[in-house]
């Protein structure tokens, strides 16, 4: 009775952790992972960095200075704000599971800096030129739907 008990439970316990499993490989991938591999996808595979870098051009020159300072800090490659798709070209020339911290962190950094600026911290040219980029959000919102 204790034997068949004991195979009982071992058959509810592997039947458990597979259900499990199977679930967990089922779940939505974390946005950041999705920014990541739509970027990647764009930038690194289908080389049209030139979507990126008109939204780059929004901004203002003390943002890109600060966004290629921040992405510089990770070490990867030198980028110079006056040659962000050249830049980009570099670094995309790195295996993704190299380039994907750094890619979390800047993009951390840069949702703060959008929210910084709304309340003004920057001056009114900072939100002006992040609310002209939105228009880049298009292209990712379509990517990470399609990858997800």
């Amino acid at each position: 009775m204790a034997s068949t008990q004991f195979s009982v439970l071992t058959v509810l316990i592997i039947c458990l952790s597979m259900t499990i499993s199977l679930c967990v490989a089922q779940l939505p991938k974390k946005k950041d992972t999705a920014i990541m591999e739509c970027v990647d996808q764009q930038m690194c595979q289908c080389e049209l960095v030139s979507r990126f870098d008109k939204c780059y051009q929004y901004l203002t020159d003390e943002t890109k200075i600060w966004f290629v300072d921040q992405i510089n800090a990770c070490e990867i490659e030198k980028v110079d704000p006056d040659a962000y798709t050249d830049g980009v070209r570099k670094i995309c020339t790195h295996d993704r599971e190299e380039i994907e911290p750094c890619f979390d962190d800047v993009n951390k950094k840069l949702m703060e800096r959008v929210r910084q600026s709304a309340t003004g911290q920057f001056g009114p040219d900072e939100t002006k030129a992040f609310e002209e980029a939105r228009v880049c959000q298009t292209i990712l919102v379509i990517n990470i739907g399609t990858s997800v």
